[in-house]
This record gives structure tokens, C-alpha cells and sequence, in this order.
């Protein structure tokens, strides 16, 4: 995770307002950002798969 006082300062050298409990939050975020973003690097053809959507339960059960 980004160090608090890293990102502290990160919004305020852009004149954005941040609360202090949200530093913690914001730093979990861009840590997840970052792992999603090394798996996209390991396994490039997850993005080019079409993700297969289920409208119905209905319709897997009776078919």
C-alpha cells in the first residue's frame, strides 16, 4: 500500500481535499489496482475472452 503520508501529500500538490480516514481506503484501492493490473500482465488473453452472462437460472435447470 501507498504510504498515508505519500498520498497525503499527492492531494494536496493537486489542491484536492482528502479526508483522513479516507487515506487508508485510497491506499487499499490503488493496491488493488496494481495486482489487477500485474494479472492482466501474466494472463493478457483473460481480456479477450467474452464473459459468459446467465439471464435466467431458469433456463440452465429445464433446458
Amino acid at each position: 500500500m501507498k504510504s498515508k503520508k505519500f498520498l497525503k501529500q499527492a492531494f494536496k500538490s493537486n489542491g484536492m481535499p482528502v479526508k483522513k480516514g479516507d487515506v487508508k481506503y485510497i491506499g487499499m484501492l490503488f493496491t488493488n489496482v496494481a495486482k489487477e493490473q500485474m494479472t492482466l500482465k501474466e494472463f493478457p488473453e483473460v481480456k479477450n475472452e467474452v464473459p459468459m452472462t446467465i439471464v435466467d437460472k431458469g433456463e440452465l435447470w429445464y433446458d
